[in-house]
């Protein structure tokens, strides 16, 4: 249980009524997005759906091509977030099932936009241009949002997918190992896995905050969707002191 002073940050007002309905308590809520970018992707999206000078749809095809070529300059700007945390200065914050879902509601709000076409190449033999832009625009997001919390004095604890296996495969997990996948273990020679946070480690994007606890387990949520949770606490920045007369 959250202790009184505890903030809720989350842009979905039913996140609050969840946590009034579980734990009867209404804590002071942020309705922001955290990652300031969004609404940006969102307005990029709706847009090149529509043809320059004239009231028309833009093929599927060249409108996610255009697509893939505007969203590296998508800006990512945690700064409502940075400016939260320097008024309040928390001891510690818990980043709960917040960074593996960037990509899925990125992949949403591009869904969305161009529904009811699609956006993506189907063919899995086939390069997607698209996906290999949102894939490594994800990763910026994330790093931007791992870069404020690290800025942060606070004790950190963070709870998000690592990983998502798309299989009726059994599957366990081996010692914790970088990357994620080497950890897995099967006797499936092909494994159909999807990676929430795209080249992310975290540990690596945190440092050099202690690690002090991290852990990774299988939870099956459905059938063929077998998540991998990871969870990591990281201590609070270490700061050297100088020797007694060094400058």
């Amino acid at each position: 249980m959250a202790p009184i002073g505890t903030f809720g940050w989350d842009m979905d007002p039913l996140s609050r009524l969840g946590t009034w309905v579980r734990h009867h308590r209404r804590p002071p809520w942020v309705f922001k997005d955290l990652t300031g970018s969004f609404a940006e992707l969102d307005r990029v999206s709706q847009r090149v759906q529509l043809l320059e000078g004239v009231w028309a749809l833009r093929q599927a095809e060249a409108a996610s091509r255009r697509l893939a070529g505007l969203v590296p300059s998508i800006p990512c700007s945690p700064r409502a977030l940075e400016a939260w945390i320097g008024q309040y200065r928390p001891g510690a914050i818990i980043c709960a099932n917040v960074l593996g879902q960037i990509k899925p509601l990125a992949h949403k709000i591009v869904e969305l936009a161009f529904k009811p076409r699609d956006p993506w190449v189907m063919d899995p033999d086939l390069a997607d241009p698209l996906q290999e832009a949102l894939d490594a625009w994800v990763a910026k997001v994330v790093r931007a949002v791992l870069a404020v919390l690290c800025k942060s004095g606070a004790t950190l604890h963070l709870l998000h997918d690592r990983g998502v296996v798309h299989e009726y495969a059994d599957v366990s997990l081996g010692d914790w190992t970088d990357p994620w996948t080497k950890q897995i273990r099967t006797r499936e020679k092909i494994l159909g896995v999807s990676d929430p946070m795209p080249d992310i480690d975290v540990l690596q994007e945190l440092a050099p905050r202690p690690c002090i606890e991290k852990k990774r387990w299988i939870w099956p949520l459905g059938p063929g969707q077998i998540h991998i949770v990871e969870a990591v606490s990281m201590g609070q920045p270490v700061t050297l002191k100088a020797a007694p007369g060094a400058e």
